[in-house]
């Protein structure tokens, strides 16, 4: 892997797919699987990647997708990336991660079904409030009050719902809270039936008066990113963000040394520094001051261990370029009983 007497290149999807490199089958990958292949230092490669499954939320998938990469003398010198993500590791190793598309499948022609109502009285006056859905794939909202027009307002994709009324910050809110394959979204409607704060997370809810977004954050122990919302100046505005574990009872543990290190380097590049103290050995902890590991491992979106490592002794810190491709610098971990006792940048 890190050695490679030609240049290599590994071969990824984000989804079950038939892997052809100029025309012919390589293999089959998938995100949890990868074809190496190895490469001249001068030519052109077109990789393309059949679908050979439906989607886990039930959508289907596109036709093929492919990419051209372009080498000249063991350099990458041009590629084709809208619908591959490419990262450049050292020593001659180029991984490329075809992206699928997803197309939702067409709803049979049906009639629109009732997610959810409520009645409320509202300063005196009642309305009646209906959240239909079309299908599978929209959704409506009905607001009735007397002596007035009915409102119609498209709510967009959805699954599911509820309909809620909440008193915020002093005044009354229509809460339309959706769900979908997407996650969620949370519509607050004031009382001139005005969109007052419309947000999308992987959670949307009320909690304790205030509106929250939860987002995923996709890490190894599903760190979560919250923001709570106030009300200034006649508007909903975003407090700070807080990173941490809101809605697991247990967050998720390492459980040996590859799953301990990303989760090191995950806490780092989520600035929480107590956390990621935590994996290190109290000999190697008590010698590094403040702000250390951020000097030392510099900024960069994610980790990755190299493709065919899975020891947690190599780890390779991934990086966004300008350019729109990625690049790895790969890191060396020793670990000890009690936890990582060296990190050295290879």
């Amino acid at each position: 892997m890190y050695h490679a007497p030609v240049p290599t290149l590994i071969i990824r999807a984000d989804a079950a797919c038939l892997i052809l490199i100029n025309g012919r089958v390589a293999g089959e990958c998938a995100a949890d699987s990868y074809i190496a292949v190895p490469v001249s230092e001068n030519g052109d490669y077109y990789i393309t990647a059949q679908p050979i499954a439906k989607w886990l939320d039930k959508s289907t998938l596109s036709g093929p997708v492919s990419a051209r990469l372009s080498f000249e003398k063991a350099q990458l010198i041009s590629q084709s990336p809208d619908s591959a993500k490419i990262c450049l590791w050292p020593n001659g190793v180029f991984e490329i991660t075809l992206l699928v598309q997803r197309l939702m499948p067409m709803d049979k022609p049906c009639p629109a079904r009732l997610i959810d109502a409520i009645s409320p009285s509202i300063s005196g006056t009642r309305y009646d409030i209906a959240l239909y859905g079309q299908g599978s794939c929209s959704s409506g909202l009905y607001i009735y009050r007397a002596n007035a027009q009915p409102v119609c307002l498209d709510t967009g994709y959805a699954e599911d719902g509820m309909l809620g009324m909440f008193q915020l910050f002093g005044a009354d809110y229509l809460s339309v809270r959706l769900s979908g394959a997407y996650g969620e979204r949370l519509m607050l409607i004031d009382k001139d039936i005005k969109i007052a704060l419309d947000i999308t997370a992987s959670q949307c809810y009320i909690e304790s008066s205030a509106p929250v977004a939860i987002e995923s954050l996709n890490t190894l122990r599903c760190h979560q990113r919250r923001t709570r919302y106030s009300y200034a100046d006649g508007a909903f505005e975003a407090e700070e963000p807080q990173t941490g574990f809101f809605t697991q009872a247990q967050p998720y543990m390492p459980k040996n040394r590859l799953e301990r290190a990303i989760a090191f380097l995950e806490a780092n590049m989520l600035s929480l520094e107590e956390e990621a103290m935590s994996y290190l050995a109290p000999e190697l902890a008590q010698t590094l001051p403040a702000n250390a590991l951020k000097e030392f491992l510099g900024g960069y979106s994610s980790v990755s261990p190299p493709a065919g490592d899975s020891s947690g002794n190599v780890i390779g810190l991934i990086s966004k370029r300008r350019d729109g491709l990625c690049s790895a610098r790969l890191y060396s971990f020793e670990h000890g009983e009690n936890g990582i006792d060296n990190i050295t940048e290879l």
